[in-house]
């Protein structure tokens, strides 16, 4: 199961506002394992650096926190030779999202290293770990236990801190979710704050909410039609540019194509208007022409501002199907 937490802030204010509400939850993550933080050193964004004590062993410590959608390999490089140039006993790497490909194998190698075991990292899922162990926060765990969940968030907002879990019914996408009060599981999350998660974390957008998820029941479903579901996959699209993988379109991978992007829009918009009965068309193209980019393109377009109320998208890999 994957593990994220995401700063949610009003609008229009800063990533400094971001880093800094992340900063609090380190701090408070450090005040539990007894360290005295001594100040910023460096504050860039939704970048922060700081230095503590611990109070009764006198130890030094450098700590990074970073709110921010990837970590690169760079930046563990850097963080291992801030430790070692700063002089401190130990260092602590915070982060709120997975690493990137490369920056994963590069933290294996790391760990392996000796001269580096005064480091540690800390993933999504180990910061909700510790603040759950500090009664920072609390999971319902016991009335999770008969759910599938493909991820797991928690959303620190300026409304309360929120548990967010995706839920598959099947082996294939989550088509569900589950929202949590982190503080009060038995309080009520209004409808104001679950549109306000809905509206700024696009994975839960188009999942339906379960109301009560302790008395929740699944609906049957037949054996043949539960097999289906479990062999359909989406199109899995880029991380970083390089990849070789169709280009992402949320990370402004996927450049051209603007014409044939344009009339494939129009074409929906007249299925739509009905003035068109027509309801398939195909992409012809040789291997590595971009055609599943293009579909990924499409399938964000239309969740844009002019076009989410019009089109539901998703993207599928028929390969899956045979």
């Amino acid at each position: 199961m994957k593990s994220e937490i995401k700063i949610i802030l009003e609008e229009g204010f800063s990533n400094k506002a971001k880093g800094n509400c992340f900063e609090s939850l380190v701090r408070n993550i450090l005040t539990l394992h007894q360290f005295e933080v001594r100040g910023n050193i460096n504050f860039s964004g939704m970048e922060i650096d700081l230095v503590a004590s611990h109070k009764h062993t006198n130890e030094s410590l450098y700590v990074e926190c970073k709110a921010k959608e990837k970590v690169s390999s760079d930046e563990l490089s850097k963080f291992c030779f801030n430790v070692s140039f700063k002089k401190v006993d130990r260092g602590y790497f915070f982060r709120t999202q997975e690493l990137e490909s490369q920056a994963g194998a590069l933290l294996r190698e790391i760990q392996e290293r000796p001269e580096y075991k005064n480091l540690s990292f800390f993933e999504p899922s180990q910061i909700i770990k510790m603040l759950s162990d500090g009664k920072m926060i609390f999971e319902p765990l016991s009335s999770l236990a008969n759910y599938t969940i493909s991820k797991k968030i928690l959303a620190v907002t300026y409304v309360g801190d929120y548990f967010v879990y995706l839920i598959n019914e099947s082996n294939a996408l989550p088509t569900k979710v589950i929202i949590v009060d982190a503080k009060q599981n038995d309080r009520k999350v209004t409808d104001d704050q679950i549109e306000l998660l809905k509206s700024r974390i696009d994975e839960i957008s188009g999942l339906t909410l379960i109301q009560n998820h302790v008395n929740y029941k699944e609906e049957i479903k037949s054996s043949k039609h539960e097999s289906v579901l479990e062999t359909i996959s989406e199109v899995q699209e880029s991380e970083n540019w390089y990849d070789y993988l169709p280009a992402s379109s949320k990370k402004n991978h996927f450049v051209g194509r603007d014409d044939i992007r344009t009339r494939i829009l129009a074409y929906f918009k007249d299925m739509r208007d009905g003035k068109t009965a027509k309801r398939i068309f195909y992409l012809n193209g040789k291997s590595g022409w971009g055609k599943s980019s293009l579909v990924l393109e499409i399938k964000e377009r239309c969740k844009n501002r002019h076009f989410k109320g019009s089109f539901f998208s998703i993207a599928i890999d028929t390969r899956a199907l045979f």
